[in-house]
């Protein structure tokens, strides 16, 4: 018993492939806004995590700062001299007043003397 390979045969196999084709391509097309969804969160996840790591950091200094305080003198006198211009009996504290600002901005040029002193 011989298998005869029709046109007919040939082209239904054609159509099975081609209707496979397009549902592969058809649910690529649905995945890939999933697939990008994905990704920009995994993104935002790495940020995240780093923005964390940097706040940590932080709060490991300031739980420093808050254990010096409160269990070394020498640095509450210190944060009250530099901070607060507190200082000791017999001691004289001087204040800096910080520097004026200088002008900096070029664009600015001084009037033109009247004609008379020319």
């Amino acid at each position: 018993m011989a298998v005869s390979v029709t046109w007919w045969n040939r082209l239904s196999w054609t159509a099975v492939f081609l209707m496979f084709a397009v549902g592969g391509v058809a649910a690529a097309f649905w995945i890939l806004p999933e697939i990008q969804l994905n990704q920009r969160l995994q993104r935002q996840k790495i940020e995240a995590a780093a923005e964390v790591d940097g706040l940590r950091q932080e709060l490991a200094v300031y739980q420093f700062r808050v254990f010096q305080w409160e269990h070394n003198p020498a640095a509450v006198e210190r944060l009250a001299r530099e901070k607060l211009g507190y200082s000791k009996s017999g001691e004289t504290v001087i204040f800096f007043k910080p520097p004026s600002p200088r002008v900096t901005d070029l664009s600015r040029t001084p009037p033109d003397p009247p004609a008379s002193a020319r």
